[in-house]
């Protein structure tokens, strides 16, 4: 391979690797100080009848770039039989403003939908508590027999983070077409 087609070789892994990676069109960037989270129900919109609404204590969580999950020891639910533990995805914060971060031990009271690993937190699903008309949402407690659905095994947030992130498909593009580009080198090398 003589010098001329090295430096080919090397100016086309990185035109691909500018290429796949958008460099110089957008860049994502960590959310701002504004909010388009502006939550609240119309005042002549009904109530949804089948909200879920579970109360409960965050006993561990994951949390990832797009989202956390909860492993919440439940109190009582609305909506649902109760669960004595549950687990709830939602928005992490550092995707965006609308975001929620939590606390290990922070008492919950959220509106969920089937959704996630197990229930799924929406963003703004709890504007419905400020309603002048809203229904009591005391629930039942978890019985004795009550299912309990945990976070799977040890906590593994970085699989999390990696496999939400912005950046993993690029990546992955990347070490293919270098991989590629790596074994066409090879393969000229072994023919001169």
């Amino acid at each position: 391979m003589t010098r001329q087609s090295i430096v080919r070789v090397l100016a086309t892994a990185a035109a691909a690797v500018l290429a796949v990676l958008g460099i110089g069109v957008v860049l994502p960037g960590p959310a701002g100080t504004a909010s388009a989270c502006s939550c609240g129900y119309a005042p002549n919109e009904p109530i949804p009848t089948d909200l879920v609404v579970v109360r409960g204590v965050v006993e561990k969580q994951q949390v990832g770039s797009r989202y956390v999950d909860l492993q919440v020891r439940v109190t009582s639910m609305y909506g649902a039989p109760p669960e004595r533990v549950t687990v709830i995805r939602a928005e992490a914060a550092t995707n965006s403003s609308c975001g929620s971060e939590f606390q290990d031990g922070q008492t919950i009271r959220m509106v969920v939908e089937r959704g996630g690993p197990r229930w799924e937190y929406p963003t703004c699903a709890n504007a419905v508590f400020g309603r002048s008309d809203a229904p009591d949402f005391t629930g039942t407690p978890p019985g004795p027999g009550a299912e309990e659905h945990r976070l799977p095994g040890p906590p593994m947030s970085w699989l999390l983070t990696a496999t939400q992130s912005w950046w993993s498909l690029p990546v992955v593009a990347v070490l293919i077409v270098g991989f590629g580009l790596a074994v066409a080198a090879l393969r000229r090398v072994r023919r001169a």
